[in-house]
């Protein structure tokens, strides 16, 4: 109640509050709310949040893929976001970022985006992030001097070429209830110290060397109630090893998110810590397809071009409440 709303469009000739992202973000109060519209033209710049509690909202993504979505199907793409220090409990939800996001904020929200790269505490320490509900195609990284911790919960991670994680002693990360995958051709693909590992569905396509963490009790990591799609490795005991992906989640059919819907039978129903499901569906935050933002949107539209005196301008929509 109370927060401004601001629009921001980057179509050529559309009536919306703002075009340039980082003008909307200048010209916002904290608190504020930033409807960024989805248009398919990328933001292409370097855009900085640099306020308290600013929440930006996209469209969401895959949104031709699945069903009831967006009329409007395109997303909102932006290249490079800093959430900066000053941003503390930031929220970003809904868009497309195809470069990288840099977290240097406190309390941060990040769910239901995609995203393809994403580095914590790249310029100073930070603390308390929520990082949940997003599709995510390329590496999660922190600084190696600077003090960070995040909950990372119900995201599709998955990397073609790379690791899954880099990140020193110096990042205390909570990895639960995520799929994570890496086709990389060495070893130890999830690099993190001091961190917990539960409740996630881990595999690798690439198969002569699939082993996913350095089980060397150095790195201090905590790695129970996980199905593993590998051999054992006998310093985790309390995990379920040695399963084929394609006997645990859908896999082969879905498309990029439907694929890791659990089967019938499948070893990861009720093998959570809690006696819930592993994977991106196994807890009261589950993964969201196409990343729609719990706001109501408009999934279906007939809007004619022109009207008359008589019959005014007819249209049609259908709309509904996600959650």
């Amino acid at each position: 109640m109370g927060q401004t709303r601001i629009r921001v469009n980057n179509t050529p000739g559309v009536d919306a509050d703002y075009s340039d992202l980082q003008e909307a973000i200048d010209a916002a109060s904290a608190g504020d709310v930033i409807y960024i519209e989805g248009t398919g033209i990328p933001h292409s710049g370097t855009y900085h949040v640099n306020k308290a509690f600013l929440t930006l909202i996209g469209p969401g993504y895959f949104l031709g893929l699945n069903d009831s979505t967006q009329a409007n199907t395109a997303p909102a793409i932006i290249n490079n976001l800093y959430l900066d220090e000053a941003a503390t409990g930031a929220i970003l939800m809904g868009m497309k970022i195809t470069g990288t996001l840099y977290v240097n904020a406190s309390s941060a929200k990040v769910s239901r985006n995609y995203l393809t790269s994403v580095t914590l505490a790249h310029s100073n320490a930070m603390a308390d992030l929520s990082l949940f509900q997003n599709y995510i195609s390329g590496t999660i990284s922190a600084n190696s001097t600077n003090n960070c911790n995040a909950g990372i919960y119900n995201n599709i991670i998955s990397v073609a070429w790379g690791q899954v994680f880099t990140a020193s002693e110096e990042a205390i990360l909570n990895i639960y209830n995520n799929i994570l995958h890496s086709a990389y051709s060495q070893a130890n693909w999830v690099l993190v110290k001091n961190s917990s590992l539960k409740n996630n569905i881990i595999y690798s396509t690439y198969v002569t060397n699939p082993r996913f963490l350095n089980p060397d009790p150095s790195y201090n990591n905590s790695v129970s109630s996980n199905v593993i799609c590998q051999a054992e490795l006998t310093e985790f005991p309390n995990n379920v090893w040695d399963v084929a992906i394609e006997d645990v989640v859908l896999y082969n059919e879905g498309g990029p998110e439907g694929k890791f819907v659990l089967i019938e039978g499948s070893p990861a129903i009720g093998a959570g810590n809690t006696g819930n499901d592993c994977g991106i569906f196994g807890t009261n935050t589950p993964y969201v397809f196409s990343g729609l933002p719990p706001i109501p949107h408009i999934f279906e539209s007939n809007i004619p071009f022109s009207g008359s005196s008589s019959d005014g301008l007819p249209v049609h929509i259908k709309a509904k409440t996600q959650q």
